[in-house]
Formats: structure tokens, C-alpha cells, sequence
């Protein structure tokens, strides 16, 4: 099984920790990983030509091209992401816009989510709350099987590494997503 895991953080931080937590525990379960960096790849936003949905290829020629044949072997994704005004970071939403030349053949694939905040509290959980039913909702479009979510609160730079109970959490999913069981 080959699971990618995919940070959305402008930085290095809370949430590639995480990600990369996740992915070792799936490699640790047999998988085979790969950790994209969202911040390090040259990513031009989707235009809307809906080009793609005739010919399958986006004109964009940029590094979301060399990604595609991954994302379509791979059977499980991790998607990371701090939380930016109630919602994803614009890296992740722009490669969630990008994935439209390829989102008929994502139907099936596992789905962990990552969300980090910075806000503690209910108005916290509120904020948390809105991405992940976002990234459900990008799940259900494109028929994916969302399999966990592990969420968590930090300010300081990889302060997370620091709270166990979010680092157990992060290793069941990337085992879940490895062995192919939903969390419960």
C-alpha cells in the first residue's frame, strides 16, 4: 500500500510534524510513504478553463504535473493543514483546486486529516470544525473514504510533539490508513 502524506503549512511546524508522525506509523504497518510538502513545490492556481475535462491534462505546467502519477497509485492520503480563517491554507486549497484533472480516478482512495489550530477553547473547536467539514465535503465530492481525523491545538513551533495524546492519535491513523480499518 502506498499512502502520500501532504502538509499544507506555509512552515515548517506543528502539522508536518504531525503528517510526518502519521506516515511513519503507516511505514511502520508495512506502507510505503511519501511526505509532499505543499510549501516547497511552485503550484500556479487553477484558471477555470475546464480544459481538463475534456482532455484529462491541465495546461499548468508546473509541479502538480509530476505529482499526479503518484496521487494515482497511491491507495491512502494524509491531508495537513493549519487552520487559516477558518479554513485550509491557501497551499492546500489551491492543490485541492488543482486535482480536478484527476478527481474521477481518486474515487476509493483512504483519506486521513490533519487539522491544527491556534485557538484553544470552543471558539477553537468551532474553527476546527469548519475545516474538517470542509475536507468532508471535498471527500464526499470526490468520493473518497475520509478514515480519521486527529486534530489538535499550538502555538509555538512543534509545540504538538509535546502532547501524547495527539501523537498516539496520529500514529492510529496512519496504521488505520495502512491496514485499511476505519477509526472508530
Amino acid at each position: 500500500m502506498k499512502i502520500i502524506g501532504i502538509s499544507g503549512s506555509p512552515r515548517k511546524g506543528n502539522t508536518e510534524w504531525m503528517v510526518k508522525r502519521s506516515l511513519e506509523a503507516a511505514k511502520e504497518a508495512d506502507a510505503e510513504t511519501k511526505l509532499v510538502l505543499l510549501r516547497e513545490m511552485k503550484i500556479d492556481p487553477c484558471d477555470g478553463c475546464l480544459s481538463c475535462e475534456d482532455t484529462g491534462q491541465c495546461h499548468l505546467n508546473d509541479d502538480v504535473q509530476p505529482l499526479y502519477p503518484e496521487l494515482l497509485a497511491s491507495e491512502g492520503l494524509i491531508l495537513g493543514t493549519p487552520v487559516h480563517f477558518d479554513g485550509v491554507t491557501c497551499h492546500l486549497k489551491n492543490f485541492i483546486d488543482r486535482t480536478n484533472p484527476i478527481c474521477e480516478k481518486l474515487k476509493g482512495k483512504r483519506v486521513g486529516v490533519i487539522v491544527v489550530g491556534q485557538l484553544k477553547g470552543s471558539e477553537g473547536k468551532k474553527s476546527r470544525k469548519r475545516v474538517i467539514d470542509y475536507l468532508k465535503a471535498v471527500c464526499d465530492i470526490l468520493g473518497m473514504e475520509m478514515v480519521g481525523v486527529v486534530e489538535g491545538t499550538a502555538r509555538g513551533v512543534v509545540e504538538i510533539s509535546k502532547h501524547k495524546n495527539v501523537e498516539r492519535k496520529c500514529i492510529m491513523l496512519g496504521r488505520n490508513i495502512a491496514s485499511g480499518r476505519a477509526r472508530k
